[in-house]
């Protein structure tokens, strides 16, 4: 699923982002680059980002079992 679309950024980004990055928003917006080039939509809600991100790996986990 795409998180944002001005950077294409996905869940299994954000997720491999937050793995590599933890949920620092600070450090995610820089990891990103989301400010630039970006409608910045995604900066101002990067939590709501990981907290979709952390919804879509808890549903993936549940379904491959």
């Amino acid at each position: 699923m795409y998180l944002c679309l001005c950077k294409g950024i996905t869940d299994r980004k954000m997720q491999c982002a937050l793995s590599k990055h933890g949920s620092d928003p600070d450090s995610l917006i820089t990891a990103f680059d989301l400010d630039r080039d970006c409608c910045g939509r995604c900066a101002e809600n990067i939590e709501d980002l990981i907290q979709v991100a952390a919804e879509c790996t808890a549903h993936t986990q549940t379904e491959t079992r």
